[in-house]
């Protein structure tokens, strides 16, 4: 009998690289704010005044120059914020009287918005990035979360009553990319801190 010839299978076509691949949501790891808020310079009037002693603007320079091309969420470490002074700003940063100083406007930057902790940490340790939301020209921020005292309070009410058509103070926006972050160290911490207690 006559042997039947075996159907060739047509090879099918390799599909193209770029087709195998899901497209990728692209997400620029530098970019620090977001789109649908303002955004604003990180000094007041808009420029760095290197002549004033002012040593929680020379904290925001600091975070500025040494956060530029850097990936969004790596932040400044405050290490690496302490030398800039000291080499920029001859700061004494082993006298008694800076450490404090320098931790109290690490704690104020973050309690007014301009700092964003990219990494848990309590006063001055860590890291950090500017917050570009953050309206430096609003001098409620310093203010907006301290205990006033009757006299202060007033003041700051007649200042947003006349200055800004009596709209409250708030908190400046937070990107998207640092609360996600946040969440991510937070979540790790907790599950390290679960393993620890198995451990034990």
């Amino acid at each position: 009998p006559a042997k039947k010839r075996r159907k060739t299978q047509k090879k099918k076509p390799v599909p193209k690289k770029e087709e195998t691949q899901k497209k990728a949501k692209v997400i620029n790891t530098i970019k620090k704010h977001d789109e649908s808020f303002p955004i604003f310079s990180p000094f007041k009037n808009g420029s760095f005044s290197g002549k004033a002693n002012n040593m929680y603007e020379q904290i925001v320079k600091a975070v500025h120059t040494l956060s530029e091309g850097k990936k969004a969420t790596d932040g400044v470490s405050v290490k690496s914020v302490k030398a800039y002074l000291a080499s920029h700003f001859k700061k004494d940063i082993n006298h008694k009287t800076f450490a404090k100083k320098f931790s109290d406007f690490i704690s104020l930057g973050v309690a007014n918005g301009q700092f964003i902790r990219t990494s848990i940490g309590k006063g001055a340790s860590g890291s950090l990035a500017l917050n570009l939301h953050f309206n430096p020209n609003d001098t409620r921020a310093s203010y907006a979360f301290r205990d006033l005292t009757e006299e202060d309070q007033t003041i700051e009410e007649v200042i947003t009553k006349v200055c800004y058509d009596d709209k409250p103070f708030e908190f400046p926006h937070v990107p998207e990319i640092f609360q996600k972050n946040l969440e991510k160290i937070k979540q790790r911490n907790s599950e390290k801190g679960e393993l620890y207690k198995k451990l034990k």
